[in-house]
């Protein structure tokens, strides 16, 4: 009895080494786990069950259906509606139904228009007397067609040139390019000697349009200003 009992303690104390060690393994497998969890959960950028703070919390903000925002543009690309034009354009002016090539500056301040006459309601001597007051002045495109096109003098200008500084009126005019119709203010100028009877300025580009040189110009034919063609009075 006594032999067996000295030969079974050892096994027993054999078994309870074998224990201990499995559990100490428990133990251990536990906390690596542990440890992973928190990495992910820090690597997520914070508590599992909240909206993702990335792209997924603005799509759910936007209307059902769209991925939108309000405005109707895409929040990936703010510019994917605008229009790019080269270093020239064709626009269209509404009243007059005339189509003009025209050359895009984006150094420009506001778009200009050939004159060729005009008339002022009242006209008075001093060119600052007149804003406010109706004009009726003559525009000519590089086709030589002529119009007629009354409006108000909204502003007196002070432009600055290569070889001076000149005074000019501002109307209100309202022009299409790329089907984007918009009422900007244009100076009246003289622009005979010019290739191009008008030019576009930042006041139309602004928010509609992207410039880039490279694009191909506008094929509409480009001819000087013309003279003694047929004028239609459009009164």
């Amino acid at each position: 009895m006594n032999a067996a009992r000295k030969t079974f303690l050892p096994t027993r104390a054999g078994l309870r080494a074998r224990g201990l060690k499995a559990f100490g393994l428990f133990v251990l497998v536990l906390g690596a786990a542990g440890l992973a969890v928190a990495s992910l959960r820090s690597l997520s950028g914070g508590d599992w069950g909240r909206p993702a703070e990335g792209p997924s919390r603005w799509l759910a903000a936007a209307p059902a259906g769209s991925a939108d925002g309000a405005d109707g543009r895409s929040a990936a690309d703010s510019t994917g509606t605008k229009q790019v034009l080269g270093a020239t354009a064709v626009v269209a002016e509404t009243q007059s139904d005339l189509v003009f090539a025209a050359r895009v500056d984006t150094g420009a301040t506001t778009c200009s228009v050939h004159v060729e006459a005009w008339e002022i309601s009242d006209e008075s001597a001093e060119m600052a007397d007149n804003v406010g007051k109706s004009i009726r002045f003559l525009v000519r495109n590089h086709q030589d067609d002529a119009r007629w096109v009354v409006s108000k003098i909204a502003e007196l200008a002070t432009i600055k040139t290569s070889e001076r500084e000149e005074l000019r009126y501002k109307v209100p005019m309202t022009l299409v390019c790329k089907g984007i119709s918009k009422n900007v203010l244009v100076s009246l100028n003289d622009r005979a000697h010019m290739k191009y009877p008008m030019l576009v300025g930042r006041n139309f580009l602004e928010d509609d349009f992207l410039v880039d040189v490279s694009s191909p110009e506008a094929s509409e034919p480009v001819a000087a200003a013309g003279r003694g063609a047929q004028v239609a009075d459009n009164r």
